[in-house]
């Protein structure tokens, strides 16, 4: 990060240097035509680069590296809570295990943002899974699905920003 910011401040001094010069040069007068052209040039070209570093600087930067993943979070989220159905239904453990797991997919994508939450929560959830795979056919594996369905819902409802 420190280079960055020198790169920065050494393409405005060279801008800065450059931009004397050709007031300098263009005070001599006609003799030197050729000479401010060429210093117009390098004004110009040190300028863009001075200003595409601080641009590229800017977009390094870690706090808006992580504004940018949190909105796509968010913009996820909301597009999971909306192509999911919103109730989970103690009689349909298919839907809530796909749900449960489909969650589980877009929180492993943003999982950066918040380890120690990402891994409580799937921790619970695999758990949920892991009892109803071994209660087939009892209520116990449907309470479980739907528990999970309900985390990865009440979660994707809160990194939506939502209700």
């Amino acid at each position: 990060m420190g280079s960055e910011i020198f790169g920065v401040i050494l393409g405005a001094m060279g801008s800065i240097a450059s931009l004397i010069s050709l007031i300098f040069s263009i005070s001599k007068g006609r003799e030197s035509i050729k000479l401010s052209v060429s210093l117009l040039l390098v004004v110009f070209l040190t300028g863009t680069s001075s200003y595409f570093s601080y641009q590229y600087y800017k977009v390094t930067q870690p706090e808006y590296i992580k504004t940018q993943k949190m909105t796509q979070l968010r913009a996820s989220a909301k597009s999971f809570i909306s192509q999911h159905p919103t109730f989970r239904s103690y009689w349909e453990e298919g839907i809530n295990e796909g749900v449960a797991k489909s969650g589980l997919i877009v929180l492993e994508m943003h999982k950066d943002l918040f380890p120690e939450n990402y891994a409580s929560i799937k921790s619970d959830i695999e758990k949920d899974i892991a009892y109803s795979k071994e209660h087939r056919d009892s209520s116990g594996q449907r309470q479980s699905l739907e528990a999970a369905a309900e985390l990865i819902y009440s979660t994707m409802t809160t990194l939506a920003g939502g209700s």
